[in-house]
């Protein structure tokens, strides 16, 4: 089953157990680079406890690992366009609440 959700991700609230595929805004065509590294932040925040079973995050920001504190466990390289970007992926470890 798929839910798509448009929310501030302040307010996010994952689900158990959930896969998350996020385009978040990264500044690039839109907006500024200093508000997508607050929206990167807050993203990995709500994320970090939460119970989901992985997370997939597409940015052209090369610095995202560095700005929310934590190396991918895979990357792969693709395009949005003609802007290069990065799928950043997380995946949970040893049960829930390991994010």
């Amino acid at each position: 089953y798929i839910t798509f959700t448009s929310a501030d991700v302040r307010k996010f609230t994952p689900p158990a157990d959930g896969i998350i595929i996020t385009n978040p805004p990264y500044g690039e065509r839109m907006g500024e680079l200093e508000d997508a590294v607050r929206l990167e932040k807050a993203l990995m925040n709500r994320l970090r406890g939460s119970d989901i079973r992985s997370a997939y995050i597409i940015t052209s920001d090369s610095d995202f690992e560095k700005n929310v504190e934590r190396k991918a466990d895979r990357r792969r390289k693709l395009y949005n366009g003609m802007i290069p970007c990065q799928l950043y992926m997380y995946f949970r470890k040893n049960g829930p609440g390991d994010r």
